[in-house]
C-alpha cells in the first residue's frame, strides 16, 4: 500500500508522495533496463554478522544462497 501511495505520474496520478519520500515512477515510465521495476533491497552481512544470526545452513538457506555471493573478505 505504501508503494502504491508513493508512485506518481505527472498527468494520470499527480500529487505529493506521503511522508516526504521521493515519488516512484510507474513501470511504463522507466525506460532504462538497468533500473529495476520493483523495489527490493541489497544487504551486506559481514562474516561475523552472518554467523551471529545463524546464516549459512546449506539446507535451510538454499533459496537465499542461490541469490547470494560471498565477498573476498568473507562477507
Amino acid at each position: 500500500m505504501e508503494i502504491s501511495r508513493q508512485t506518481r505520474h505527472l498527468v494520470r496520478k499527480p500529487g505529493v508522495s506521503p511522508r516526504g519520500l521521493p515519488a516512484l515512477k510507474l513501470r511504463e515510465d522507466i525506460r532504462s533496463p538497468e533500473i529495476s521495476h520493483r523495489l527490493g533491497s541489497l544487504n551486506y552481512w559481514s562474516d561475523a554478522a552472518a554467523r551471529a544470526i545463524g546464516f549459512l545452513n546449506r539446507v535451510r538457506d538454499a533459496d537465499l544462497l542461490s541469490r547470494s555471493r560471498r565477498t573476498a573478505m568473507g562477507g
